[in-house]
């Protein structure tokens, strides 16, 4: 299992999700995906792409300078 890091620090939306979405497509089946982002929508907006394309959210943490959300296919 490799994890796939995507840094998506200091950009906003929608460019957190489209680095994301990179991240998933290099991402074999048991791999983890794990996103480091600054901007809030971003929050919603990569959980919710997670539950319509068969992702599972497996942590996302609030850190004083950022989030970090960590995903893999179900």
């Amino acid at each position: 299992m490799a994890v796939i890091k995507v840094d998506a620090k200091g950009v906003d939306c929608p460019i957190p999700l489209v680095k994301f979405k990179k991240g998933v497509d290099q991402a074999g089946a048991d791999d983890l995906v794990e996103i480091e982002f600054t901007c809030p929508d971003t929050t919603i907006s990569i959980p919710g792409y997670c539950e319509n394309h068969g992702l599972e959210v497996v942590s996302m943490e609030r850190q004083p300078d950022k989030w970090v959300l960590t995903a893999k296919r179900k």
